[in-house]
């Protein structure tokens, strides 16, 4: 059976289409491969840290702990330096979190799930387990709601308050034009930060705020923030 011209060029287009649709999925294959390794390096990067944070933790509890009471010849060098790895291994906890925060846009129920992930992962064991420390301890609830370092627990709940203020904002700028997104994430960043550091020694005399782990959060703000934000456009 003969084909007509226009049956014959109708076919050809579609073979074209069909060849370019297969190319594309190809395409978005190898990126997604691509991606997903460049991704893993990228997880291990951060494990690695992670761990050298986990290890300057230690070290520091060490030094305060069991060597800085003991030896009074040299506790004001293990003070200094327990001083110096403060100022390293939590801002560097933090800022390693905020760097793997899921920052691409997501519909509410998504961000719902997300918010709920954390409680699970975050929040429960701040409450359970640093309540059952507590009382072991032979403390009251109070001292522990009421402390600023709450038993040692606080890290738990400042990281889960981050992920809310994150998921908030972000679920404004995503409402925005993409064209605006980044300036806007930029001059927030620069507001939050800057009432942060207003408000920082305000926040730690206000009980409610204590309770829910303000004081740390504006503490941690501009680490944690600074980083999503890197993470988000890839500086």
């Amino acid at each position: 059976m003969k084909l007509s011209i226009y049956e014959i060029i109708s076919r050809n287009a579609m073979i074209t289409n069909l060849r370019a649709h297969l190319k594309n999925i190809h395409t978005s294959w190898q990126l997604e491969f691509e991606n997903s390794a460049n991704y893993s390096k990228r997880l291990n990067y951060i494990d690695y840290a992670k761990g050298l944070a986990i290890l300057l933790v230690v070290s520091g509890h060490v030094i305060y702990h069991c060597i800085f009471n003991r030896d009074a010849i040299a506790s004001s060098y293990n003070l200094e330096l327990f001083y110096v790895l403060q100022l390293i291994e939590m801002p560097l906890f933090m800022f390693l979190s905020g760097l793997v925060v899921r920052t691409r846009y997501q519909n509410g129920k998504n961000t719902l799930i997300d918010c709920y992930r954390k409680f699970r992962v975050l929040l429960v064991p701040f409450i359970f387990v640093g309540l059952t420390f507590t009382l072991f301890q032979g403390y009251s609830l109070d001292n522990f709601f009421l402390h600023s370092m709450k038993r040692g627990y606080w890290y738990l709940q400042a990281l889960f308050d981050l992920y809310l203020i994150h998921y908030f904002f972000q679920g404004i700028v995503n409402l925005l034009p993409r064209k605006f997104q980044m300036m806007s994430d930029i001059v927030l960043f620069f507001i939050l930060s800057f009432l942060s550091v207003i408000f920082k020694e305000w926040v730690g005399d206000v009980n409610v705020l204590v309770i829910l782990g303000m004081d740390k959060v504006v503490m941690y703000f501009p680490i944690f923030y600074s980083a999503v934000l890197i993470n988000k456009y890839e500086l």
